[in-house]
């Protein structure tokens, strides 16, 4: 069997799972682990409230994938995804998971 790159990505694209931590604060934030069952888990996605506008989702939010504070102060990604296509579904999944919850907690 022949696996291929496009076959592991549409994987991830149909598998993914989110946990979302939403706190209740102003501005609301949200931490969030991401899992594609079988593969991996990664905790520590950050969804913030933005002053800019995110193009894509048309909100003024900022998604961040984990990262770790160097001894320098400055903030380094420890994971991220290299095709930006995929990046794209999986920020928009994140966002979509994070408004599903918070909807909840206000009704």
């Amino acid at each position: 069997m022949n696996i291929t790159l496009k076959d592991i990505q549409q994987y991830i694209v149909d598998n993914i799972q989110f946990e979302v931590n939403s706190e209740s604060s102003d501005p609301p934030k949200a931490t969030i682990k991401v899992t594609v069952p079988g593969v991996f888990s990664v905790k520590g996605f950050m969804l913030k409230e933005s002053k800019f506008e995110h193009k894509k989702l048309g909100d003024f939010v900022w998604i961040q994938p984990t990262s770790v504070r160097k001894a320098d102060g400055k903030f380094m990604e420890v994971f991220w995804f290299e095709d930006k296509k995929l990046w794209d579904i999986v920020e928009r999944k994140i966002y979509d998971a994070f408004l599903k919850v918070t909807n909840k907690n206000n009704e």
